[in-house]
């Protein structure tokens, strides 16, 4: 792999993990929230 390759996958790899994490925060009420308005993320 060249350089460039390694830093675009630790981007990637970096990326990944940090919408995991804020993805744990979420709460059952906070999915709760959204299935009970299905267009909400959508706007």
């Amino acid at each position: 792999m060249k350089l460039a390759e390694l830093i675009l996958l630790a981007i990637k790899v970096s990326i990944i993990f940090s919408v995991f994490a804020i993805g744990l925060r979420v709460s059952w009420g906070d999915v709760t929230f959204l299935l009970k308005r299905p267009g909400l993320p959508r706007r």
